[in-house]
């Protein structure tokens, strides 16, 4: 899953919140699921929609959701302990919500701390609805940072059979690089460049380039 990237989350916050709320829940509420409004100004109106849920009896989908996305604002921010913290929330409120159970995974992964608690996360969404490219592509970047180029690709190319996930392309292309199989490598990330030109703008900023992915690839011994 990638910043900005809660696909399926924005589109189950569309449908409104299960319990009768207020207005001014509505109205905070509404500012923290919009993604497009830069994360400092998302944060307090997600805190709000938290606090007024909470008096008034929120529905536990309602409170999964807000902590989501208040964890993304935070990961957006890279304030990586707080983002961790409201996708643990989540998934306490919601133990089945497969985007809080990503946001669990996503958060650790992009951290790069916990990493056997955000697999764990990740396959448990992916065991309630593996039809979520979301999941798959984010324990596809737990697989590359444990160094398991076998199983990112794999990951990644699951997610990127969805055309709207060129960045899961990108991810694959790294992993087949890091592989050994530079000309396949290079493709994949061609290809997911041609769709999107940001395509590997956050997987560079993580420090995987498909530059660094040559250098991994001839110094470690290649996963099974």
């Amino acid at each position: 899953m990638r910043r900005l990237g809660l696909i399926t989350l924005l589109a189950a916050s569309l449908a409104g919140p299960a319990f009768a709320q207020t207005s001014d829940w509505n109205y905070e509420a509404g500012l923290c699921y919009d993604t497009k409004t830069p994360a400092a100004d998302r944060l307090p109106r997600c805190t709000a929609a938290i606090d007024l849920g909470k008096k008034q009896s929120m529905n536990v989908l309602d409170e999964a959701k807000l902590f989501t996305y208040r964890s993304d604002a935070y990961l957006s921010m890279r304030d990586y302990p707080n983002a961790i913290a409201d996708a643990d929330a989540a998934v306490k409120a919601s133990a089945y919500d497969t985007q809080a159970l990503n946001m669990q995974c996503w958060t650790r992964a992009v951290a790069n701390v916990e990493l056997d608690k955000a697999r764990a996360a990740c396959t448990e969404a992916i065991r309630i609805n593996k039809d979520d490219p979301n999941p798959f592509d984010s324990r596809g970047l737990v697989n590359l940072r444990d160094g398991k180029w076998a199983e990112a690709f794999e990951d990644y190319r699951v997610a990127a059979r969805f055309l709207t996930m060129p960045y899961s392309r990108y991810g694959a292309g790294l992993a087949v690089i890091a592989y050994g199989d530079v000309p396949r490598g290079e493709g994949l990330v061609a290809t997911a460049l041609g769709r999107d030109p940001k395509a590997g703008d956050q997987l560079n900023e993580l420090g995987f380039t498909p530059e660094k992915m040559k250098t991994i690839g001839a110094a470690k011994p290649k996963s099974d």
